[in-house]
């Protein structure tokens, strides 16, 4: 018989006795306590603890303000009046939950035995009042990043405690509730950074009455699974989900069958083998209360698109041959699945009204989502680009495609990046958002016009920080994907610089989040338009994959507006970000995927040669002079040059420039520049140094 199990068992046999109330001791600091709360007596958790689990259970409140758990340390909690009122109560249970005030420099004690030597000690006390007691000790509630001296220490004691923590539960036999996890997406709940509001005090309630009577709401499974879902192919699948505790799941798919026991915090994770590309199945998922359905399921590649408002611009609005095109594919090919994250309101101009601010706050940005197959109604409303991109796969491969779609009009990248990443390697960008240089004016500006009906300064917003990571990434279950279509990047274009060095911490969160050390990122290169300094910016994303490992580029910039950034052509971008995924995913060595790519450039009597790869049958696309290439001495400025294509390579001269040491190509925010390979594919934007030749 499992340890929980006889958890549960024990906990029932309290209420055997008739006319017994379960006695219940909430011990703790400030947060249990209710500080700040309106009205502590009925808002704290405990009170809220009591109205859940009804009159079977007395619960009380021993929770005292700036409590600490070591000895020596401020207000120890085991010389406090609550800690003798509740030892005199002789609980049942016990519901511990100190170390939070610990974390102060103040109250820290340096002494790597004192705190688990003195929550031992308070553990035992309650055992000799009652022996037959159960005892929880809690992972602490989050400080959050923005409370003061976050970042000069607090979070690294808290660390520490919070793995004593784990230790003295392990040694004492004492059960662990996670009072973070809750959370851990809803900062805004902690009124001051540290403290909860009255609603999460609820929600402490919630998380601790579970982990008392193991009931968590029976069997539910994330939004992620629905008829026609697909799941990916030749890897192993993950199926979880939550469950009340000690609950039997079992799931079936196919000819497999795997079942799992629910843990503690009701949670359940199932792991399938690797499944070949199929369609046409069932995946049921039970309990001995319940029993889940999932029909139409499919097995094949699953390919996540994200990013701003050119990956989610629609089928329909795309210029009508190519919406011909990609209507006419989708009617024939139900193989395809689309899940299509709606944002429940775009970030225009405009005063969003509480109800909107108060659906962010509880994280319900995207609109409710289902996996639907792809038709010539369904693909209207979905990315273009994704849309040629599964056409081109899908008539390669032959296999189910499921495409994942929860790109954000304007969206920054920071908010893509989850809060743990940017804690660690980049705190900066978690600093005042009004005025953080970091961000975009733009995106700052049009943040504040949505919230200036807000009443909270812990307001959330889609474009602050690792928003819409937690909405939009989060809820993907972890289900693995073949990997990441990715188009973003003006809306962070005022700075190349920062986005080189946040655009691998993306990446590496996403992998951490996937369990995926190598999913490979697809992305594209923001296009031409008459915005500033968007050269730049674009040299940089050419430098990104040899920064970033298994990160490959598209290039649109042939296809840009100077006035319009939404520019409607998008089955060529869709087609070149297929082509990178058949070489570099699928193996498909014939396939060229690259246009021309600079490597160098040799500088010989005032004339440059630039060498370039994926270079053969160098040309231009109109058949026309090669535009755009631009020469600068050592002081600068630049000057246009003459360029001729000789074989796979460009000599460029210009008589203002007789000693170059800088040659640069396609380099206006907005340029018709026109060199392609034989494939039709682009060169990028690019500047480079010129070596002079018989110089190393």
């Amino acid at each position: 018989m499992s340890k929980l199990i006889i958890t549960l068992i024990m906990i029932t046999s309290f209420t055997a006795v008739v006319g017994q109330r379960i006695k219940v001791a909430c011990v703790g600091n400030s947060v249990t306590y209710g500080y700040g709360l309106p009205n502590p007596a009925t808002d704290a958790y405990p009170a809220q603890l009591q109205k859940l689990l009804g009159d079977t259970f007395d619960v009380r409140n021993f929770g005292r303000n700036g409590a600490t758990l070591m000895h020596g340390s401020g207000t120890t909690y085991r010389l406090q009046n609550e800690c003798k009122r509740a030892l005199a109560f002789a609980p049942d249970y016990v519901v511990i939950d100190l170390g939070l005030n610990d974390v102060d420099p103040m109250n820290w004690t340096p002494n790597d035995t004192a705190f688990t030597r003195d929550y031992r000690e308070l553990i035992d006390a309650f055992r000799r009042v009652n022996p037959r007691c159960r005892i929880w000790i809690c992972h602490m509630t989050p400080i959050a990043y923005d409370y003061p001296n976050y970042f000069h220490g607090l979070r690294e004691r808290y660390a520490m405690i919070r793995q004593k923590i784990a230790d003295v539960a392990r040694e004492t036999g004492a059960s662990l509730i996670d009072l973070r996890e809750p959370f851990r997406h809803r900062l805004d709940l902690l009124f001051d950074g540290l403290h909860p509001n009255a609603e999460g005090a609820r929600l402490l309630a919630a998380t601790i009455g579970g982990a008392l009577t193991g009931r968590h709401g029976g069997l539910r499974m994330p939004a992620m699974y629905t008829d026609h879902m697909v799941l990916q192919r030749d890897r192993p699948i993950k199926i979880e989900g939550t469950a009340d505790a000690g609950e039997t799941v079992t799931v079936r798919i196919a000819d497999r069958t795997h079942s799992a026991q629910a843990a503690a915090d009701g949670r359940w994770l199932v792991t399938l083998d690797a499944m070949p590309a199929a369609t046409g199945l069932t995946l049921e998922v039970a309990t001995p209360k319940r029993k889940l359905r999932f029909d139409d399921v499919a097995v094949g590649d699953v390919w996540l698109c994200s990013g701003q408002s050119n990956m989610a611009y629609p089928t329909d609005s795309v210029v009508p041959a190519e919406r011909a095109v990609l209507r006419a594919f989708a009617k024939t090919h139900p193989a395809v699945r689309l899940f299509l994250m709606q944002p429940s309101r775009i970030p225009f101009a405009e005063e969003w009204e509480a109800p909107m601010l108060d659906s962010l706050n509880r994280l319900e940005y995207f609109l409710p989502a289902r996996w639907e197959q792809c038709n010539d109604s369904t693909a209207g409303h979905f990315s273009a680009i994704a849309m040629a991109f599964a056409k081109r796969i899908q008539e390669t491969e032959n296999v189910p495609i499921g495409l994942i779609l929860n790109a954000v009009d304007g969206s920054p990248l920071e908010a893509w990046i989850d809060r743990e990443t940017l804690e660690t390697d980049g705190p900066e960008m978690l600093s005042d958002f009004a005025s953080n240089v970091l961000i975009h004016p733009w995106v700052r500006s049009r943040t504040a016009f949505n919230l200036r009906r807000a009443t909270s300064n812990r307001q959330r917003h889609p474009y602050a920080p690792t928003y819409l990571f937690e909405t939009g990434v989060w809820p993907l279950a972890q289900l693995p994907v073949r990997g990441v279509l990715w188009y973003q990047g003006e809306s962070n274009a005022h700075d190349a610089a920062g986005y080189a060095r946040f655009f691998p911490l993306l990446v590496s969160s996403w992998r951490r989040y996937f369990s995926d050390a190598t999913l490979p990122f697809y992305f594209v290169q923001i296009s031409t338009t008459d915005k500033p300094d968007w050269g730049r910016f674009r040299d940089m994303q050419r430098r990104l994959p040899e920064r970033v490992p298994a990160c490959y580029m598209a290039i649109s910039s042939d296809r840009g507006d100077s006035i319009d950034i939404h520019f409607p052509h998008k089955i060529d971008v869709g087609e070149r970000l297929a082509r990178q995924a058949l070489y570099h995913s699928y193996g498909h060595t014939d396939v060229i995927a690259d246009g021309p790519i600079v490597e160098r450039a040799v500088q010989h009597d005032g004339r440059v040669t630039i060498y370039f790869r994926s270079a053969a049958d160098l040309i231009t696309s109109d058949r026309q002079p090669v535009r755009t290439v631009e020469l600068a001495d050592a002081e600068g400025p630049f000057y246009p040059a003459t360029a001729e294509i000789i074989g796979d390579r460009l000599s460029a001269y210009s008589p203002h420039v007789p000693h170059p040491h800088r040659v640069r190509y396609g380099w206006a925010s907005f340029n018709r520049a026109n060199l392609t390979n034989g494939a039709g594919l682009p060169a990028s934007t690019f500047s480079v140094d010129v070596e002079q030749e018989g110089k190393p």
